[in-house]
């Protein structure tokens, strides 16, 4: 008994055994043998790419990312973040989200110093729970400008002024 199926009339066709992909394109059918099932299909397949709807964007960049949410406070944020940073090479970037000031006893923005040192001289973009501020390090503004105004709206708020290196700005970008 063959548990073979062949996905036939689509570019590439594919060719499966149980739960595994074995083939792919021009030796699927070959691969999947004269007693498998097929599967009539058109357009393009993709092997192996499973899209239940889960953002895989959003998952990879959990994983790449300082999580800050849940906070209790701007000594906690920080030491999340001098935590995730400290493995990191010394010209890796330190991006993170979720701190929300509104919710810790202090309500203070991180101040510039306080994330230059939690990063230790490494570039740092950090978002805001709400999305409408960022916290970004001394060494971020000078190594990306260009880059920093971009990411900012049209008109922002400077907490403090460049050349001090700001390190918040409020609205949407």
């Amino acid at each position: 008994m063959n548990s073979a199926v062949l996905f036939a009339g689509c570019k590439p066709e594919v060719a499966a055994f149980g739960e595994r992909i074995i083939a792919v394109g021009p030796r699927a059918r070959a691969a999947a043998g004269r007693g498998a099932e097929v599967v009539r299909l058109s357009g393009v397949a993709l092997p192996g790419l499973i899209d239940s709807h889960i953002h895989l964007e959003g998952l990879a960049d959990r994983e790449l990312t300082v999580d800050l949410g849940g906070a209790a406070s701007l000594v906690e944020t920080l030491a999340r973040i001098r935590e995730w940073a400290k493995p990191l090479p010394k010209d890796a970037w330190v991006v993170g989200a979720g701190w929300y000031n509104d919710a810790w006893p202090e309500k203070a923005f991180p101040s510039r110093r306080q994330l230059d040192g939690a990063v230790s001289g490494r570039p740092a973009f950090l978002r805001r729970k709400d999305g409408a501020s960022r916290a970004a390090s001394c060494v971020r503004r000078r190594c990306s400008w260009s880059t920093a105004r971009f990411l900012t709206p049209a008109t922002p708020t400077w907490t403090e002024r460049w050349p001090t290196c700001s390190t918040t700005w409020r609205g949407t970008a």
